[in-house]
């Protein structure tokens, strides 16, 4: 006799009077393996909907199947609170007897309370290729700017910001005798720019993470 396959269920932290989870059945083309606690759902919540936390998934529930309202959607590609905080916000609501949704809505910033996509900022960073690497700054005895360039990123592996080439930029204003070849306005363009101009630039391009 054929069986039908068991749902998937969500047991999500919601924001209101509730010391404990609310269990929901998982979104339609929602596999396990996409599931991670941490993660926000958005989910129906009396004759509204809300955005709560993920906290663990189940293979069954205490509430008949037929009886669960499935999930909204998976608001999240991967998780948002780690596991410490996760557990650092069971604790607190034990220990101050203290909804547990309501905890963990305030570790989350307005906007993703209200389900908007998590979005982590960008950070334009320049750092050395491995031709670059190669290169020897006393090759350059000539060109006093990019080899002072070239030193600096070699000794930065992880990459120089726009604030530090233009930190940089504002100690060779203040040099003598140096002349100009680097404009930091320049950065979020080519990336050879940044490593000055002729075959250096060629030689030693960094590159845009």
């Amino acid at each position: 006799m054929n069986s039908e396959p068991e749902a998937l269920i969500l047991q999500v932290a919601v924001p209101g009077p509730l010391h404990g989870c609310l269990d929901y059945l998982a979104p339609p083309h929602c596999p396990a393996q996409t599931l991670s606690p941490g993660m926000r759902v958005q989910v129906p919540f009396g004759k509204r909907k809300t955005v709560g936390v993920l906290i663990q998934t189940a293979a069954h529930s205490r509430i008949a199947s037929q009886r669960l309202r499935p999930a909204l959607s998976l608001l999240d590609s991967e998780s948002l609170l780690s596991p410490d905080l996760l557990e650092l916000s069971a604790w607190a609501s034990r220990y101050y007897h203290h909804p547990l949704g309501e905890v963990m809505s305030t570790l989350l910033p307005t906007a993703l309370r209200s389900g908007q996509a998590a979005q982590l900022p960008t950070l334009r960073v320049w750092r050395i290729t491995s031709t670059g690497q190669s290169v020897s700054p006393d090759d350059l005895k000539h060109a006093r700017r990019q080899a002072a360039l070239l030193d600096r990123l070699q000794r930065t592996p992880d990459g120089l910001t726009g604030d530090e080439l233009s930190e940089l930029e504002n100690t060779w204003h203040n040099s003598k005798g140096l002349g100009g070849v680097y404009q930091p306005s320049r950065a979020a363009g080519d990336a050879g720019d940044v490593c000055a101009t002729g075959h250096l630039a060629q030689r030693c391009t960094a590159q845009c993470r």
